[in-house]
């Protein structure tokens, strides 16, 4: 059984994303903003009745500002804080007119922290949240004990979840309106590279439990050969502007061993497949390939540390021995012509998974539901909707009654034309006098 501590060396082989750290120098004043936008758009007294919420979302973001790096022992407390922060931001977007509270939150570059930048957008502050969330996610991954079947699944999982988060905050980046100057960690080539990445590796855990369960060659080589794209799409985006010269050599070299590595893999199980066919001259060329790709994957990373190179070494190893087995069976017993290896059919990758959306930032979660402790302040696009009514309202009522006493007028100006009024009055006046005077002459002749 290998200890704690070798389990963490041997997890240096997956890459966990770094934080995006808060400009210290930069105070973000939570409660003043919100209590001066709750006193003009509602009331003093609702601005005085929610103060201790205001305080607590202050809080919420110097818990949210001093997170600096992952643990073991404080990853998931991390994962929480950020978590309740992203719903509470994005339950006061929802509610609150957020431009209206002049407030800036400034972020270092997660790869080059000497690299600021600033935005009066919540959006931005939700981007990098989401961006550390993700970082949350892929430690939380790179920690898991991949040799059992539990360990498995969960690494996948936090690295599906990472690969969704950042798939969110590039879509993010795209609909702001900083979108076009961000830092070079935001910027689409970098979190799509990242997203790639997040995703070979959530592979490589679908192909070490397939290994694991001892599958069947073809389906071990279809998962070697996703993994094998996954890390060329990496290697090839980070070998390009802008991110050439902006990312670490490490991150770069990382990448190609593994590509390197599970090249070799895709060719090795593809040759056992190639075995079981009673093809052994295309088993022989196979592993060809096989063994001088893990053998450049070992060669490339031989300055890395002990516990690491251990794992490219011992692959070459395998590979060889495997390699100069089948050569030697062929040419003793089998033999067969050895193709060229150019004419051997190519592996096609076969995705498993994908990008998983964290249940805590689903709409239903009980996270979301609870997020908001605004709930009593009726949100301003309904505020809007509401004064837009009323003053339709009013208006509408408003025209209703001016052409009623327009009709009112007009009816007495089309009267006085007939003369009806006086008319009225003659007729009103007669018929009175008349029955006065029958009245009259009915009491004289009793």
């Amino acid at each position: 059984a290998l200890s704690a501590q070798q389990h963490r060396e041997q997890d240096k082989h997956m890459l966990a994303l770094p934080v995006k750290c808060a400009d210290s120098r930069h105070a973000v004043d939570w409660p003043g903003a919100l209590h001066k936008y709750v006193k003009e758009a509602y009331s003093k007294k609702q601005a005085e009745a929610h103060k201790a919420a205001f305080k607590s979302v202050g809080e919420l973001r110097k818990e949210v500002a001093s997170i600096r790096t992952f643990t073991e022992t404080n990853v998931e407390g991390a994962r929480a804080v950020l978590i309740k922060y992203e719903r509470l931001l994005a339950a006061m977007e929802r509610r609150f007119q957020m431009q209206s509270m002049p407030l800036e939150f400034c972020w270092k570059d997660a790869f080059k922290p000497n690299v600021k930048q600033g935005e009066a957008n919540t959006c931005f502050e939700r981007t990098v949240v989401l961006f550390n969330l993700a970082a949350a996610a892929s430690f939380a991954a790179i920690t898991q004990k991949r040799t059992d079947v539990e360990g498995i699944r969960t690494a996948c999982q936090q690295f599906q979840q990472a690969a969704w988060l950042l798939m969110v905050v590039k879509d993010m980046v795209a609909a702001s309106s900083w979108g076009q100057q961000t830092s070079l960690d935001l910027h689409p080539a970098c979190l799509d590279m990242l997203q790639k990445l997040m995703l070979a590796q959530a592979q490589r855990c679908f192909y070490e439990r397939a290994e694991m369960d001892q599958k069947s060659p073809k389906l071990l080589a279809s998962l070697a050969a996703q993994v094998r794209d996954f890390y060329s799409e990496v290697y090839d985006a980070m070998r390009a502007p802008p991110l050439k010269l902006y990312l670490d050599n490490s991150w770069t070299e990382y990448v190609l061993w593994n590509f390197k590595l599970f090249e070799g893999l895709t060719h090795y199980h593809a040759a056992a497949e190639h075995a079981a066919q009673y093809e052994y001259g295309k088993q022989v060329a196979r592993l060809s390939l096989a063994a001088e790709s893990v053998k450049q994957s070992a060669s490339l990373s031989s300055k890395a540390p002990p516990q690491l190179r251990a794992i490219y070494e011992e692959a070459a190893k395998k590979v060889g021995r495997e390699y100069a087995l089948a050569a030697k069976d062929n040419s003793t017993v089998y033999m067969e012509i050895v193709p060229p290896v150019s004419s051997l059919v190519s592996i096609s990758g076969r995705v498993v998974g994908g990008a998983l959306a964290p249940p805590e930032l689903t709409e239903n979660s009980s996270h979301t539901r609870s997020a908001d402790p605004f709930v009593h302040l009726v949100p301003a696009s309904v505020q809007q909707d509401l004064e837009r009514f009323v003053d339709e309202a009013r208006r509408r009522t408003e025209k209703i009654f001016h052409k009623l006493d327009q009709a009112v007028a007009d009816g007495k100006n089309r009267l006085l034309e007939l003369d009806l009024p006086h008319a009225l009055q003659a007729v009103v006046v007669g018929t009175v006098g008349d029955s006065t005077r029958d009245s009259s002459t009915d009491s004289a002749a009793s």
